[in-house]
């Protein structure tokens, strides 16, 4: 076996202590200097070298290969104490706790913990404490008891900084974890700024998994912000950081949050996908059993509401293999039970559901039960505190007793200027508030009469329209008509007979606007109907109107979608009917599959250049009434080739 140079072994260990000095998730060699620090570990004579090199190696596998961890840490320490290398054995100590925090194994890791602290701090190792203090503060945080985790990191913070000021790295680190303490408080803008503060400095120096770090925790925070577009950014580049740091522990659990992200958002394909894509994590990779069976969990659900039963029976299963295994998970398995239900009612399986709702049922009851009995502790504890406390006053009360007599006239008296400041404030307090509510509301019941007003008005403009643009423009030219009846009269009945056209016409148009009016809301079969009957005159006199309808006819138009609707439909007809010289005229009503409206006016005639025509005021007019819909309207034409207007807008059926 080729031996390594005592050179190239302080070079190799002076970039481990630099590089990977802190507690960070997700830790991870280059395979090289793995193999580097193995080979070290095989021939080094030095026993310090070769527990630190054990430490490193161990810290290593903890997150690639778990079980060749704890071997290699027994090893080292077994060393370390044959050696009495004491900073070797509060290394390894803190980095056996570590190994049991991440199996699950809380009361080993906080015993191995304390262990590191204690001797850390007897001989006066500042570097390992802090990381022991970092350490301590992720399992407080998973354990729910925030303030303890929070105390920790700033802790490890401040020695970070008075001791270690150039250690900017850990720096990132306990920064970001304090974000993350913030951010189980719900205190989420107070989180972004440490977690900014974080990233900010693993930017600067280009550390690939810390960034990968601080991104996710943003991508949590503004999901909390609603801001989904940051978030999914953020999840984004912290899976690309991730995959390029070689980080594959959190590179499948982002998977899993990013799934959460689509599901949310109501994107179920893509939430599948992501799903997916988190339960491919290696064997070799440490297990994460809850977030496998959240994955199964909402891969059952979404395959349910797409009316996919028997594959969301599949995943459904493989959660319950999952429970098997990890049976303390099942405070957490409420949601696939319930999805076990769903799936076996929609597949008729009614007793293989019933049973799945019982289940789902009793972890309901089991976690309330858990929370009445976690409060019921928290006040046996509080009592018999107050009760120690108690008999400590009653035994101080006999020994002072003339003392406390003289005092109590005193603490009288300041109690009473304290209540007395208490109450004014209170009643100040309430006052106040009343008043600011008396405003609130005042200023509310303002801003709905405005509304009201504002709807009003713009109702009442529409119905003007309506009518000024259809039965007034009749009206008008009736008018005109009846002023010119007696100048000729040899042509008297021929005007008699257009008054009387324009007269239909108007009743025609009056009719078809108090139908557009009234109804709240129309299906496209009721608009293809009522355009049938509006154009049949025109139909008759020689010009072959043909409406025709395509995809989900049942959808509902609001009255503003049928006017608009309606209205673009005759203009272009009318047009069609007046210049084109056509014999054809075919109106399609297409709803698509993603819910877009397309209203498709063509004819046969004459066509025109669209450059040389300038756009009319019936073309401006159809055109704002898209506009008011969201949507947009196109006309191709073509001389001798006929003429094309298309409008499109979404709608919701």
């Amino acid at each position: 076996m080729k031996k390594v140079s005592y050179f190239s072994v302080i070079c190799l260990l002076l970039f481990f202590s630099i590089k990977y000095r802190h507690v960070a998730s997700g830790q991870t060699l280059p395979k090289a200097l793995a193999d580097s620090l193995q080979q070290l570990i095989d021939t080094t004579a030095n026993d310090s070298l070769r527990g630190r090199a054990l430490n490193k190696l161990s810290f290593h596998y903890i997150f690639n290969d778990a079980a060749k961890a704890l071997p290699l840490i027994d090893r080292g320490l077994q060393e370390a104490r044959q050696h009495d290398l004491l900073f070797g054995e509060s290394e390894l100590l803190n980095t056996k706790a570590i190994y049991f925090d991440l199996a699950g194994n809380k009361d080993s890791a906080a015993h191995y913990f304390e262990q590191s602290l204690e001797l850390s701090q007897r001989h006066g190792f500042t570097n390992v404490e802090v990381l022991t203090r970092n350490a301590m503060g992720l399992m407080f945080w998973k354990t729910g008891q925030f303030e303890e985790a929070l105390s920790n990191f700033f802790s490890a913070l401040e020695i970070n900084e008075t001791q270690f000021p150039d250690q900017r790295e850990s720096q990132a680190n306990y920064l970001s974890n304090i974000g993350l303490i913030y951010q189980e408080l719900e205190q989420y803008n107070k989180a972004i700024a440490y977690h900014q503060q974080a990233l900010f400095i693993r930017e600067e120096l280009q550390l690939l998994n810390g960034m990968a770090i601080s991104y996710a925790n943003l991508g949590v925070c503004e999901i909390k912000l609603s801001h989904y577009d940051r978030a999914e950014n953020f999840y984004t580049l912290a899976i690309e950081n991730a995959e390029a740091a070689g980080n594959m522990h959190m590179y499948f659990s982002l998977h899993d949050n990013l799934g959460n992200l689509y599901n949310l958002t109501e994107r179920t394909t893509m939430a599948i996908s992501a799903y997916r894509k988190s339960l491919e994590r290696p064997a070799s990779l440490v297990p994460n059993p809850k977030s496998k069976l959240s994955a199964y969990t909402n891969l059952a659900s979404l395959h349910n509401k797409l009316a996919k039963p028997d594959t969301a029976l599949v995943y459904a299963n493989k959660g319950l293999d999952v429970l098997n295994a990890f049976p303390q998970l099942r405070n957490f398995a409420d949601g696939l039970y319930f999805a076990l239900a769903e799936s076996n009612y929609m597949l008729g399986n009614i007793s293989a559901g019933n049973k799945g709702m019982k289940e789902y049922k009793s972890i309901l009851d089991s976690v309330f039960s858990d929370k009445n009995a976690l409060a019921l502790a928290e006040m046996e504890k509080k009592y018999e505190s107050a009760q120690k406390d108690k008999s400590i006053l009653e035994q101080q009360q006999i020994i002072q007793q003339k003392e406390l007599a003289m005092q109590r006239m005193v603490l009288g008296a300041l109690l009473l200027l304290v209540f007395i400041l208490f109450a004014a404030g209170f009643f100040y307090f309430q006052f106040k508030r009343k008043e600011a509510a008396a405003k609130q509301a005042t200023l509310e019941l303002h801003l709905a009469e405005q509304k009201e007003l504002a709807r009003i008005q713009s109702e009442r403009l529409r119905i003007s329209r309506e009518l000024h643009d259809n039965i007034g423009s009749y009206l008008t030219l009736m008018s005109a008509s009846l002023e010119q009846l007696y100048l000729n009269d040899e042509n008297v009945q021929l005007k008699i007979e257009r008054l009387k056209d324009h007269l239909k016409m108007s009743l025609r148009e009056l009719r078809s606007t108090v139908w557009l009016l009234k109804r709240q809301a129309v299906s496209v079969d009721e608009i293809s109907i009522r355009l049938r009957d509006f154009f049949k005159p025109l139909h008759q006199n020689g010009t072959n109107i043909e409406i025709c309808t395509e995809g989900n006819t049942d959808c509902l138009l609001s009255e503003i979608q049928t006017t608009h609707l309606f209205r673009v439909v005759q203009e272009a007809v009318n047009n069609a009917y007046k210049y084109a010289e056509c014999r054809q005229i075919r109106v399609q009503i297409i709803i698509k599959i993603n819910n877009e409206m397309c209203v498709l006016v063509s004819d046969d005639g004459k066509g025109f250049d669209q450059k040389q025509v300038k756009a009319g005021n019936g073309f401006l007019n159809m055109e704002a009434r898209m506009k008011e819909l969201n949507g947009s309207l196109k006309i191709i034409s073509c001389p001798g080739y006929g003429t094309e207007v298309e409008g499109c807008f979404n709608l919701q059926c």
